[in-house]
């Protein structure tokens, strides 16, 4: 048998393979330039005549990495401790040296003097309390978890408050300097409570896993994943499973071991979705377990307290949590009325405002702490031990300061008093005898003379 080695007919077709296998990676290489896919696959056939399927990242693939991995680097160099990824979101990273047992602190200096906070602390003394949530998300760090607030407060029942409020403060658009420099010259009393207040903890809305029930398919260059469900569930603010109603889309992010990745195409027939990375190094395969993630940083507001019977103008300060740094200037004001809010989830005819729960529904201590404060009274707990008294014998007399009840009376006056009164009252009764006898008299001349007149 004869055997054709290295024969012209070999020679071609390996030629033949070889020219195809450039032109499919030029090719490739034409497509990744221009592509806004993740990569381009093309096929490569060996001297076995076995196809092979490659993966060629494209261009603006690497170029999304390298912007990624330079501001990473960046922020990491400039000591931020956060990624920025290719998409624009962010991911923390804590930095830590080696553990060591800090020096002894020494020299400190005795203090000679103080200084005042600004506390309002009443408003935590209500019960229930009340708060008005502030919305900064995008307007301080996402790392943030806590902010600074000075509260400017003015009781609405006094009536120079109630002025200046209805003819400027309604609609005060100021700074916090310029506020209190109006507020002084024109005498106007008010409190300040400034505090820091940390940020409420964020809970998560969705709850959803997919589990990849297929091996990834290359599809026109793509990477198609096919998986259980779609569905995916809402958690409602008390922590309930609301079930499977709400369905992935195009945006949604899915997390995988410790990388994220974001659907940027769904065939719902064939229940599959196509991903590109946004941060991470692994990679899904058969049988894994994608779940739906939600930005830890989607949300920064800020809950502040406040009492009855207030005209509030609030001003806010961020800060850079790894230096614990305060911003330099005050943010623009937020104010209101609290008597006039309107509690939430009531609305038309069943609106409720602040003034008229308070009435109804809120026991509060601290306005009577207030008026406790304001009376100035003195407690036993205030109070001194009394002196010992000393006692002195010259100091016990009796003394008469009645002697008009005892005084003597003189009797010869008292005796003649009484002869008059007895004669007077004998001269009394001889009148009425005579009286008597005279209308006697005159009623018997009465009668004869009308018997002589008949």
């Amino acid at each position: 048998m004869s055997k054709n080695i290295n024969s012209f007919s070999q020679n071609m077709s390996a030629l033949t393979t070889n020219s195809a296998n450039t032109l499919a990676m030029l090719e490739a290489q034409q497509r990744s330039l221009t592509t806004s896919d993740s990569f381009v696959a093309f096929d490569y056939t060996n001297a076995d005549g076995e196809v092979i399927r490659f993966q060629l990242p494209s261009y603006d693939s690497v170029i999304n990495r390298l912007k990624a991995l330079e501001e990473s680097i960046n922020s990491l160099n400039n000591g931020y401790g956060a990624v920025n990824l290719q998409d624009g979101s962010r991911r923390t990273i804590t930095l830590t040296t080696i553990p060591h047992t800090p020096e002894q602190i020494t020299d400190i200096e005795d203090p000679s003097t103080f200084t005042v906070d600004s506390n309002w602390f009443f408003e935590d003394l209500m019960f229930p309390g009340a708060q008005v949530s502030i919305d900064l998300t995008g307007k301080i760090e996402d790392s943030a978890d806590r902010v600074r607030v000075s509260r400017i407060i003015l009781n609405s029942n006094d009536t120079d408050a109630m002025n200046i409020w209805e003819q400027q403060l309604s609609s005060w658009t100021g700074g916090y300097v310029e506020l209190k420099t109006m507020l002084n010259d024109q005498g106007v009393q008010y409190y300040e409570d400034e505090e820091t207040i940390n940020l409420p903890l964020v809970s998560n809305r969705t709850s959803g896993e997919f589990r990849v029930v297929d091996d990834p398919t290359m599809i026109n260059g793509n990477i198609w994943y096919t998986i259980d469900t779609l569905d995916y569930s809402t958690i409602s603010d008390d922590g309930v499973n609301q079930g499977q109603n709400n369905v992935l889309s195009i945006g949604d992010r899915i997390s995988y071991s410790e990388s994220i990745f974001e659907i940027t195409e769904i065939d719902q027939n064939a229940m599959r979705i196509r991903m590109k990375r946004v941060s991470g190094v692994q990679m899904p395969g058969m049988y894994s377990v994608l779940r739906y993630y939600e930005d830890p940083f989607r949300e920064k507001s800020v809950r502040v307290r406040f009492g009855a019977h207030e005209y509030n103008i609030i001003y806010f300060k961020g800060v850079t949590e790894a230096f614990n740094l305060l911003a330099d200037q005050w943010s623009t004001p937020v104010k209101f009325s609290s008597d006039d809010l309107v509690l939430q989830g009531t609305y038309g005819l069943n609106e409720q405002s602040f003034a008229e729960y308070y009435s109804s529904y809120i026991i509060d201590w601290g306005s009577r702490m207030i008026s406790e404060a304001r009376d100035r009274k003195l407690t036993a707990w205030d109070g001194h031990e009394p002196n010992v008294p000393v006692l002195n014998a010259d100091d016990f007399r009796v003394v008469q300061i009645n002697t008009q009840i005892n005084a003597a009376v003189d009797t010869t006056d008292v005796k003649n008093t009484a002869a008059e009164i007895e004669s007077v009252k004998s001269q009394i009764a001889s009148l009425k005898s005579t009286i008597a006898a005279q209308k006697t008299d005159l009623q018997s001349a009465e009668d004869l003379y009308r018997y002589n007149a008949i």
